[in-house]
């Protein structure tokens, strides 16, 4: 396991709906999630360099680094009438020999799997990887005979709230 630490960026308000990466000299420069937020109003969240280059500023210098990037890979952008914030999180992801994971990994001892979806976008692969090791028979005679319940038995978790539904300190100004 290695941990990434990650400093986001979130925008609310009049905004299109976007989804993508913007690359620039083989990196990812920005990255634009759109989703809608409880009220219904657009919601960006903002990676890729962004984040990572983020985490060395405060809030405010990171915001105002956010819009300045978007102006230039999004030239009609405006960010009047925007709120922003920002959330810090710690990305956990397989570790590989000095460089980032390309693939969801899973990785199987004895009758534990630990996952990484390495981005959220391999999700339904790393849900392939994890059901393709569940159906494994010895795993489920190895699980059953210790006692753990059939996977239909197995309680659901809860689900966390999004960052943009938490108490983040919004602002208009930049």
């Amino acid at each position: 396991l290695q941990r990434r630490p990650l400093h986001m960026v979130v925008a609310k308000g009049d905004l299109p709906v976007l989804n993508g990466h913007c690359i620039d000299r083989g990196r990812t420069r920005v990255t634009i999630t759109s989703t809608q937020d409880f009220r219904q109003q657009r919601v960006w969240q903002l990676g890729g360099h962004i984040a990572e280059y983020g985490v060395q500023l405060e809030s405010q210098q990171l915001i105002k680094h956010a819009i300045a990037e978007l102006s230039q890979v999004l030239p009609a952008f405006k960010p009047s009438g925007t709120e922003w914030s920002t959330y810090r999180v710690d990305r956990a992801e397989a570790r590989f020999r000095g460089h980032r994971p390309s693939d969801a990994c899973v990785d199987r001892r004895g009758n534990v799997i630990t996952a990484w979806p390495t981005k959220m976008v391999l999700a339904p692969r790393l849900a392939q990887k994890v059901a393709h090791l569940m159906d494994d028979a010895e795993l489920l005679t190895n699980s059953n005979s210790i006692g753990i319940p059939s996977r239909d038995q197995w309680p659901r978790p809860d689900i966390a709230m999004p960052p943009w539904e938490t108490p983040l300190k919004w602002s208009t100004e930049y």
